[in-house]
């Protein structure tokens, strides 16, 4: 879910007068002096513009490669997000003339419910389900904490959707399993999608997906569990107060049922 923010940032990075003119900026495709430029450029504005303590509390610079690794799609966002991205994120909306995250963050929730209210039902469908994938990739990756209220928002409570995924982090919390260490390689990609029914309050979907999830033993202090699968997941959603959420994940992959890597040097990739 946060990756729309992120990608709203993108664009109205692109879309920004300072940029726009700038001559190494204005071109399609950005090359490494671009972002060295837009990291210059990014500089320049917080410095002139931010209040003397407001400078000394969070700095001014952002460096080239991170910002080319926002626009690369290789920048790494978790919920929550920890003081060092914030302040990274909290630097470029303040480029962009937005007074914090917070405002940033209420105008682009704002922007995204009204486009789903004139979203044809298929497309809230779909959205729904790419949203609901990137929550469960989230809240796994945010362990050991576990926060049920996040769940919550798009799958409803005590269904067999909600339930898989909590017994998925239980299972892991109380293991001492984690995603977060550094350079960790766990990922999921949604290849197929296709609506079996859709009814007025209720919806079928199958998807087929990827998921990768390395589990790193904080008392091990190496790789102890991998993930691996490509397979069919059918979808049973439900629509309350014109929001759909998830009530079941029907699947034979077991997050849970995971082997132990035994061989592979996972920390070296898989």
């Amino acid at each position: 879910m946060l990756d729309n923010y992120l990608e709203a940032i993108k664009h109205e990075i692109k879309q920004s007068d300072l940029v726009k003119t700038n001559t190494l900026l204005k071109a399609e495709k950005w090359k490494k002096s671009s972002y060295e430029e837009l990291s210059k450029l990014i500089s320049q504005t917080l410095s002139n513009e931010l209040p003397h303590e407001q400078k000394l509390r969070m700095g001014t610079t952002l460096s080239a490669r991170t910002l080319t690794n926002i626009y690369k799609g290789t920048y790494k966002l978790n919920y929550p997000l920890d003081p060092r991205t914030l302040n990274t994120l909290s630097k470029l909306v303040l480029f962009l003339n937005y007074k914090n995250w917070e405002t940033f963050v209420k105008k682009i929730d704002k922007e995204q419910t009204k486009k789903l209210k004139s979203a044809s039902p298929e497309e809230a469908i779909e959205t729904t389900i790419q949203k609901a994938l990137k929550l469960e990739y989230d809240i796994y990756n945010n362990l050991p904490t576990i926060k049920e209220s996040t769940l919550k928002l798009l799958y409803e409570e005590d269904s067999a959707g909600f339930n898989r995924i909590m017994d998925t982090l239980i299972t892991n919390q109380q293991e001492n399993r984690v995603l977060s260490n550094p350079y960790n390689p766990s990922s999921y990609s949604l290849l197929e999608f296709e609506i079996l029914e859709l009814k007025e309050k209720s919806a079928k979907v199958k998807t087929k997906e990827h998921w990768l999830l390395c589990w790193w033993g904080t008392d091990e202090k190496k790789y102890v569990k991998r993930y691996k699968n490509i397979s069919d997941h059918y979808y049973f959603l439900r629509k309350k107060r014109n929001k759909w959420k998830v009530i079941a994940n029907a699947t034979l992959a077991d997050f849970n049922d995971i082997e132990i890597e035994d061989k592979i040097p996972i920390s070296m990739g898989v």
